[in-house]
């Protein structure tokens, strides 16, 4: 195996010092927002950060130098958030703060989306390495979540400092399946394991990021470290989508390394999946494994470049001919200010139900809308989407549809839009059990099913406390229009 070629790694360690790592604009306005508070504390700063992985990686490194300086007698590194705010204090905080580059100064708009996905992809390993970790009874739980931050990492560097030999990496994985080390040294002339050794000097990794990095086998290996490898794998995974083999094959192999059942795992991964969405809808515009749950396809989804390259030869610098192409995968934003959103634009079915929702939730006077969606035994529907202005959410709430004859039992009957009035309401009473009316808090509302290929998937739903208006239904109706005929287009 060739090795690393040291002089290689310091000239990118010192393109990345004049570069920097990019930070979330939201993590930086958050961040000076909560400092200018005269009750700020320690730990509202550690949550504002533990949601930005990048946030982080500057955050520890900036708080490790500053620890050197004024205390070099204390040997332990700063690995988490809020210990290093305690380090630094309020006003050393702040110049941390001012250093940060945000990632809306990008020129090019389509690398900074894909260092968005990236740390979004950090993110989801995080809380899914947690997860696991509570799982398995590992009382370190709280050291994982901050290690798998670092997950994405050789990713997010290689993308912010070379974005055009970054596509060609992806290239040669996704596109021409090759292994990993041999196209790092290919493209890098060094492998990413040596690069990240050699900055967790500089920068301070958290312990088992450090440990991960130096071992590839998980047999005999701590819950700690199974928890964030698992986790990883998962993640780097379901960015194609959960259905399809290789997602299979994870479930029976973290069963046998974890000893839980494979089905109880995977219910455990998609509603921690669907958690890290929710709690992010303001922080981030993509949360594709999330949204990926949702597809009909039992298949993997196709890798997307980000830049497009006239010449197709990998090995030649390619530099001047470089033309940058927008992410075929759509960037869905969390909220939409109007109702004429382009369903007909969404590439895959994850998106377009996104964009569905988006546009549902915008149709004025709509106070709570859902999305359910069938299991695979085709008894039950569950809430796997809302938006909703009330106090409380809905989501996993599960309607059976096999054992017990509701409103959205007759619904599912068949490809079929219904306006429920509160007359009509009454005179089906019988068809509004608990179930029903536990999700549905108002007297009026419209539903809509919807098959794929003649199988009942799911529902649409708005509510509203007012009522639903004749205006309101025609948006309705048009919304769904344009969404199966979308759906059967791209199907």
């Amino acid at each position: 195996m060739k090795p690393s070629d040291k002089t290689k790694i310091n000239r990118f360690l010192k393109q990345l010092q004049n570069q920097k790592l990019p930070v979330l604009d939201r993590s930086i306005r958050k961040l000076n927002d909560n400092l200018a508070k005269v009750n700020t504390n320690f730990d509202i700063i550690s949550k504002i950060i533990n949601l930005d992985p990048m946030c982080i990686a500057n955050f520890l490194a900036c708080a490790n130098q500053y620890k050197e300086k004024v205390a070099p007698e204390i040997d332990e590194e700063l690995q988490s958030p809020k210990h290093a705010s305690m380090m630094l204090g309020l006003d050393n905080i702040g110049t941390c703060v001012n250093r940060l580059k945000p990632i809306s100064k990008y020129d090019n708009r389509d690398v900074a989306a894909k260092i968005e996905q990236l740390a979004y992809r950090s993110l989801h390993t995080a809380y899914q390495a947690e997860a696991i970790a509570r799982l398995l009874g590992d009382k370190r739980h709280q050291d994982v979540f901050v290690s798998a931050l670092f997950s994405s990492l050789p990713e997010l560097l290689i993308w912010t400092v070379s974005p055009k030999k970054a596509q060609q990496y992806e290239t040669l994985i996704f596109e021409e399946n090759q292994l990993a080390e041999d196209a790092q040294i290919q493209i890098f002339d060094f492998y990413f394991r040596d690069l990240l050794l050699e900055l967790s000097f500089r920068w301070h990794f958290p312990g088992l990021f450090v440990e991960s990095i130096k071992r590839d086998v998980i047999d005999d290996a701590s819950k700690s470290l199974i928890s964030f490898k698992l986790a990883d794998k998962l993640c780097r995974l379901v960015d194609f989508g959960w259905y399809y083999q290789e997602v299979e094959d994870f479930y029976d192999y973290a069963s046998i390394i974890t000893h839980f059942d494979k089905k109880r795992l995977s219910r455990m991964f998609h509603q921690i999946s669907v958690l890290v969405a929710n709690e992010t809808l303001n922080i981030y515009q993509y949360h594709f494994p999330a949204q990926n749950l949702l597809m009909i396809q039992q298949q993997k989804l196709p890798y997307y470049p980000v830049i497009i390259f006239e010449d197709e030869t990998i090995e030649e610098p390619v530099v001047e001919t470089a033309k940058v192409k927008r992410n075929n995968v759509e960037a869905v934003r969390p909220e939409t200010n109007n109702l004429n959103i382009n369903i007909e634009s969404a590439a895959n079915i994850p998106t377009l139900i996104q964009l569905t929702v988006n546009a549902l939730y915008n149709i004025e006077g709509v106070e709570h809308m859902f999305l359910l969606m069938m299991d695979n035994k085709h008894e039950n529907l569950h809430v796997r989407i809302e938006k909703t202005k009330l106090n409380k959410s809905l989501l996993n709430h599960i309607i059976p549809i096999k054992s017990e004859q509701n409103i959205f039992s007759k619904l599912m009957e068949k490809p079929q839009m219904i306006y429920f009035t509160e007359d009509l309401l009454s005179k089906t009473i019988s068809l509004m059990t608990n179930s029903v009316t536990d999700i549905i808090p108002f007297k009026a509302f419209s539903a809509t099913s919807f098959y794929h290929k003649a199988k009942p998937i799911g529902a649409f739903c708005i509510t509203s406390g007012q009522g639903i208006t004749e205006k309101m239904n025609k948006q309705f109706r048009s919304i769904m229009l344009k969404f199966d005929q979308h759906l059967t287009r791209i199907s």
